[in-house]
């Protein structure tokens, strides 16, 4: 977790700070809260990226949470509007199943069973 020019929070899969950073880590997902402080933004965004496979979390980029409810990411090309942590794996699972096909540019999985792409 980080804001940016400012130092990163490294979180473990609880979403617990385990460690601060002088500058944002290359080899791994950083997340820009709204407020850093925020217990539920953190769990949200490490659900989010823990849902996806690894090579999905590999492509993980500008990750945004402006609250518990919105996640958005970029993964690749495609900007994700992911939403909240509730059905976490439904929503990898329609992500992994759709992010990959040709001319898709954005994918809104924040009502998994009725996902919406757009070229």
């Amino acid at each position: 977790v980080a804001a940016p020019g400012r130092q990163a929070d490294l979180l473990d899969e609880s979403a617990i700070a385990y460690e601060r950073v002088q500058k944002e880590p290359t080899d791994l997902p950083v997340a820009h809260l709204a407020n850093a402080r925020d217990a539920a933004q953190r769990q949200a965004a490490v659900a989010a990226v823990a849902a996806l496979d690894v090579q999905r979390r590999a492509q993980v980029r500008d990750l945004e949470v402006s609250s518990d409810a919105q996640v958005t990411m970029s993964l690749g090309d495609v900007e994700v509007q992911w939403g909240g942590r509730d059905r976490s794996q439904l929503k990898a699972a329609v992500v992994r199943a759709l992010v990959d096909r040709p001319g898709i540019r954005s994918l809104d999985v924040r009502v998994p069973a009725q996902p919406v792409s757009t070229g």
